[in-house]
């Protein structure tokens, strides 16, 4: 029987089997529905981190299922993992530019007889299917007296959905908007949010969209408070973003209509030169100038 456990991007498979005569399955407690690894799924090649991880007296002493794609978290996890060892060893090497490491732990046991592994990994899309073992000693079988917390951990290459998580700095926000010209602005109406998609001018400082009216303007016209978001995706595995937050105010006067339309018609890569129907056009929308507060950008895409 499997069922399974979602932690971060990963769906796990937890597979309770019993490898020896003394043993019982582990069963589901948390009434998560049965789970098999779909059909078409690709197996990964895994290996051991090192046979240290895989002792029953870890210093772990809760479940867990996780994935460890950074130095800093490996060695959190292994401070956690050897407490009990004076002096704790050093951690494994671990190439975090290649490969992953995935972690699996009982959580603490009153007595010895249990053991955990993963025997399989499997990726299909953006997800990976782990295959987590539970072995408990069954009814009478002779155990060590003392509290256990088996533990095990798997390396495997990369995948293509769990690349890392970065922030873009401000060159690389910069260019990113410069790029693109579709942004979803989101504005405030009790008791719900309300976004919709724009075209949008950037000129390096503020944000313009001109639109009729509608929802989205009665909206800034009860609260100027916005949210502002331009994404990139790519295959569902890479992606960028940058979100802006900050207030929303109507321009009126000629000038700043006119830099208004300058904006937007260099964004989306129309001739800077305004003629008369441009003019008219911009003159008869609302034209909304969105003053950031502040400007953040994330991506999976490597520098």
């Amino acid at each position: 029987m499997r069922f399974s456990v979602r932690s971060l991007l990963l769906l796990f498979a937890l597979s309770p089997f019993v490898s020896t005569a003394c043993a019982r399955a582990q069963t589901p407690t948390d009434g998560a529905p049965p789970q098999t690894v779909p059909e078409g799924a690709t197996k990964l090649a895994i290996e051991p981190v090192d046979e240290i991880v895989s002792r029953f007296y870890s210093g772990i002493g809760d479940q867990r299922r996780e994935v460890i794609r950074t130095t800093e978290d490996w060695h959190a996890f292994w401070t956690e993992f050897t407490i009990l060892q004076q002096p704790p060893p050093d951690p494994p090497a671990i190439d975090f530019d290649r490969q992953m490491v995935i972690v699996a732990t009982m959580g603490r046991q009153s007595t010895g007889g249990y053991l955990i592994t993963i025997p399989a990994v499997h990726e299909q899309g953006a997800r990976l299917f782990v295959e987590v073992v539970e072995v408990s000693p069954g009814a009478g079988c002779m155990t060590t007296q003392a509290f256990t917390a088996p533990a095990t951990a798997v390396k495997t290459n990369h995948r293509a959905g769990f690349r890392e998580l970065r922030a873009l700095d401000n060159d690389e926000i910069q260019v990113f908007l410069d790029r693109h010209w579709w942004g979803v602005l989101s504005t405030v109406q009790e008791p719900y949010p309300y976004a919709v998609p724009v075209v949008y001018g950037y000129d390096g400082e503020y944000f313009y969209v001109a639109n009729k009216s509608g929802r989205k303007v009665s909206n800034i016209e009860a609260n100027q408070g916005v949210c502002f978001c331009v994404a990139d995706v790519e295959r569902g595995a890479e992606w960028s973003s940058v979100v802006a937050t900050g207030d929303a105010e109507f321009i009126d006067c000629g000038d700043g209509r006119l830099a208004a339309l300058r904006a937007l018609r260099r964004q989306t890569g129309f001739d800077l030169e305004v003629g008369p129907r441009d003019i008219a056009r911009i003159a008869a929308a609302r034209v909304i100038r969105i003053v950031p507060h502040e400007i953040t950008g994330r991506t999976t895409v490597g520098r």
